[in-house]
């Protein structure tokens, strides 16, 4: 045979093969299935779903803090009177140890609450020397018009000058009352 007849006849067989592996591929397998007898008998039908309970009227329980509630004592159908009958009580519950990292935490707000405090006093210092000087300022404009040296409206604003620097000052003050209650909360949570 010849080399070309041998080439032919090797891809023909080739082909052969692959249409038969892809007709085996693709025809229908047999599904296996349940067999059982059929026969006369009452027909019972249910009916499956999910149902929704209407609550119409709720009371939630809480505590601002955690706790545990203690055994209740009163039974269904116990009188019960506002303000005097107690349903529940809730004790406390002990304070978790801190660990490394906790305690670490802890301390670490602790001293960025010393630092913001410090900050905020040298704030306060500056707002106080501020306004003394505004005061002056004020005291020599009031002389200065009483000699008639100066305007009415550089006192006008000698005066506002003045009552800004209160008010810088007041804010200074309630930003170190403010650090110095982040400062004990910092501190209370090392305890």
């Amino acid at each position: 045979m010849a080399p070309q007849i041998r080439r032919i006849v090797f891809w023909c067989i080739l082909c052969a093969v692959l249409a038969g592996g892809l007709i085996y591929a693709f025809m229908p397998q047999p599904v296996a299935v349940d067999l059982d007898q059929a026969s006369r008998g009452t027909l019972q039908i249910t009916v499956d779903d999910e149902g929704k309970t209407r609550v119409r009227d709720i009371y939630v329980v809480s505590a601002p803090l955690p706790g545990r509630a203690m055994r209740i004592t009163k039974k269904a159908g116990d009188p019960v009177i506002a303000s005097q009958t107690v349903l529940a009580t809730i004790e406390p519950s002990d304070p978790t140890p801190l660990d490394i990292r906790s305690r670490t935490q802890a301390e670490a707000l602790a001293n960025g609450a010393e630092a913001a405090l410090s900050l905020a006093r040298a704030d306060q210092e500056r707002a106080r020397a501020e306004l003394d000087f505004a005061l002056e300022e004020l005291d020599r404009a009031r002389q200065l018009v009483k000699r008639q040296t100066i305007s009415k409206t550089a006192l006008d604003r000698a005066v506002m000058d003045a009552r800004v620097r209160q008010a810088a000052l007041t804010t200074a003050e309630a930003a170190v009352r403010v650090r110095e209650f982040e400062l004990k909360n910092a501190r209370a949570s090392l305890i």
